[in-house]
């Protein structure tokens, strides 16, 4: 995402991915807005840039890239590429590739690609026995597999081939998430996995939750969670992400599981969190502050202020910030999806309030 924007900055020729950048589908569109777009095979007119995606690419495609009269970015993921040169070293000793993975997966695509012709693709342990013969074997994995299954595929494989050589490839920030997602399904009594739904390890951890018995609600957004998913009383909501969700979408759908909290009920406690929202978002809080400030500085200095000087401060300051929370809404609905909605639906007394 990084070398995304980079590119977008400072590139003068149209800029491309060869394919989605990374599978989450808002993160894309926040990319597109800015002017990415697909790559279409060719360009001539000698200013346009290629980024890599984070999956890789085989060798064959690299190639041709390599021919066309355009600045490469490589932005694929470090991980990929570690095991993309693993499986091209033994390939190159002989060894068939085992590679346990999602067919047709960009990532599986280009591991096949440096598996010199001498790949095979499984999908899981069951697969194993259906798989042709081979003299040697060499076994890994899709990054972002489940590391729970691990041993079950590693088993299978050994017990077809006893002397089978494998790495575990899985990568450790999935295998974190993994981990910590089973730990969090112990405490709570619901999930929500934010993450796109072609992301492979973001699905995974949807089927954790779900393994776990647990209401689980994957989601791209804020606007796909409903009030009746925290309609089943006081229980722990958990929120896992996938290793391609971008902060401000986890905070967006974190805003909206505490924005649907606050608004349960009439009890005097969620009456208390929707004022404290109102405070907080419209800045009187912050305006309040630089009055009470003004007035005992100038008490400090032996000033008497006069009767209007607690409403200069506190109106000049709300107004400042007020105008600033309108310029930058753009800003706002990626980075406080929050305040740029209670800014969009108070939008006429807060502009009055600050005028």
């Amino acid at each position: 995402m990084d070398l995304a924007f980079q590119s977008l900055a400072r590139e003068s020729g149209p800029v491309y991915s060869h394919g989605p950048l990374i599978h989450n589908q808002p993160a894309g569109r926040l990319l597109t807005e800015k002017g990415l777009r697909l790559w279409p095979g060719a360009d001539d007119s000698g200013r346009a840039t290629v980024i890599v995606r984070a999956h890789g690419l085989p060798p064959a495609a690299l190639a041709e890239l390599a021919k066309q009269p355009i600045k490469v970015v490589d932005a694929t993921c470090p991980r990929v590429l570690w095991v993309q040169k693993l499986v091209n070293k033994e390939a190159l000793r002989g060894k068939t590739i085992l590679i346990w993975g999602s067919a047709g997966h960009p990532e599986v695509e280009g591991l096949l690609g440096y598996a010199q012709g001498q790949g095979l693709v499984f999908e899981g342990p069951d697969d194993v026995a259906g798989l042709p013969d081979c003299r040697e074997v060499f076994l890994v994995a899709q990054t972002t597999q489940d590391l729970a299954l691990w041993p079950e595929v590693q088993a299978a494989v050994l017990g077809r081939w006893p002397q089978a050589q494998e790495r575990n490839t899985i990568c450790q920030a999935t295998a974190l998430r993994q981990r910590e997602t089973r730990r969090l399904c112990r405490v709570a009594q619901s999930l929500v996995v934010v993450g796109g739904r072609d992301s492979g390890n973001t699905r995974r951890l949807a089927e954790i939750g779900r393994q776990a018995n647990i209401p689980t609600l994957a989601v791209e957004g804020p606007d796909e969670i409903e009030p009746q998913f925290l309609a089943g009383g006081d229980g722990t909501v958990a929120v896992a992400a996938g290793a391609s969700t971008p902060i401000w979408q986890i905070r967006a759908v974190l805003q909206k599981l505490q924005a649907l909290d606050r608004t349960r009920g009439n009890s005097p406690p969620a009456f208390f969190r929707r004022l404290f929202r109102a405070l907080a978002l419209s800045n009187i809080y912050v305006g309040l502050g630089a009055g009470f400030l003004g007035v005992a500085v100038a008490k400090w200095a032996d000033f008497k202020p006069p009767g209007y000087f607690f409403g200069l401060y506190f109106f000049y300051v709300q107004a400042m910030h007020l105008l600033n929370g309108f310029l930058d809404r753009e800003s706002a609905r990626y980075n406080d999806p929050d305040r740029a909605v209670f800014l969009s639906q108070y939008r006429r007394p807060l502009v009055a309030c600050g005028v």
